[in-house]
């Protein structure tokens, strides 16, 4: 989810501090998007295992307290690590406020691309035009070569501690052999914070708070490669525990340990009571369904 305001556009002030709760009054919402706001996208990559700890590291600190405006996540793979984010406004703007982060953990390499606001939805799409990307969602994969893959979803309230920072790298250097063999793994790390972090009213999603999230995934084709993928994913999920603030719930995960309260907090008995007054009879219902009180 974008950490801006949900009609992305530039409010004045600087960045903010972090936030621990919403404040009593939020801004009044802005004028919707226009499809040609001038955006900035970047770039940043790092490799070797000391440069995925220094990024790893200076990005955690960063992101979720940087410019609302700023969108960003950071990518750790089988020793390397990559960053890229989407800024509403000019590519001046942003390098100097990506300038903490370069000055930090200076990357390998760093680019900056202006383009239009559906521009960059294209881009973080993968695809060339609106056509294109239609065409690939219609394209249903090949039966002949399958892939499976396990994700499980961490949220953090609080600054990635030394020991949070060792699990990230350890599983995805040295411990990455226990894993999927040739195919990919990796960690997708998101930053919230910003206008994400001020809702207009109660809502059933808890996670207002958190600083950022993390989705770990490990893919595989062979049916040999299953176990290890689904022990390694398992077992970095474990080591990450102690600091985990809940899971996403659109993330569903059948392994997931106490997954009602892990998705919905403290809204959970208010939307069982909605449940009940919606679905008395428990018609949609799965193994993780809200239960009725």
């Amino acid at each position: 989810p974008s950490r801006a305001a949900v009609s992305l556009q530039p409010s004045s002030g600087a960045a903010s501090p972090p936030r621990a709760s919403p404040p009593a009054s939020p801004p009044a919402s802005p004028a919707p998007l226009d499809s040609s706001e001038e955006t900035c996208i970047y770039q940043m990559n790092w490799s070797g295992e000391q440069g995925s700890l220094q990024s790893l590291a200076a990005w955690a600190q960063f992101a979720p307290y940087a410019d609302e405006l700023l969108t960003s996540q950071l990518n750790l793979y089988h020793n390397s690590s990559a960053s890229t984010g989407q800024y509403v406004g000019r590519c001046a703007e942003l390098k100097a406020i990506l300038s903490p982060l370069v000055s930090s953990a200076p990357p390998d390499s760093f680019s900056l691309q202006p383009m239009c606001y559906l521009d960059a939805v294209l881009f973080y799409a993968g695809c060339n035009s609106p056509e294109q990307c239609r065409v690939q969602a219609r394209t249903p994969p090949s039966p002949l070569n399958p892939i499976y893959w396990k994700a499980k979803s961490i949220y953090f309230d609080t600054p990635l501690s030394n020991q949070s920072l060792n699990s990230f790298i350890y599983y995805m250097n040295s411990g990455f052999r226990a894993c999927c063999g040739d195919n990919f793994a990796g960690a997708i790390t998101t930053a919230f914070g910003g206008a994400f972090a001020r809702p207009p009213a109660p809502k059933a999603f808890p996670h207002r708070t958190v600083t950022l999230h993390a989705q770990l995934m490990a893919y595989y084709s062979r049916k040999e490669d299953e176990a290890p993928a689904l022990r390694w994913v398992s077992d970095f999920a474990d080591s990450l525990a102690p600091a985990s603030a809940g899971a996403y719930r659109n993330y569903v995960d059948a392994t997931q340990r106490d997954w009602l309260s892990a998705y919905y907090g403290a809204n959970v008995h208010r939307l069982q009571h909605v449940k009940a007054s919606v679905d008395p009879h428990n018609i949609f219902s799965f193994r993780q369904s809200i239960p009725l009180p």
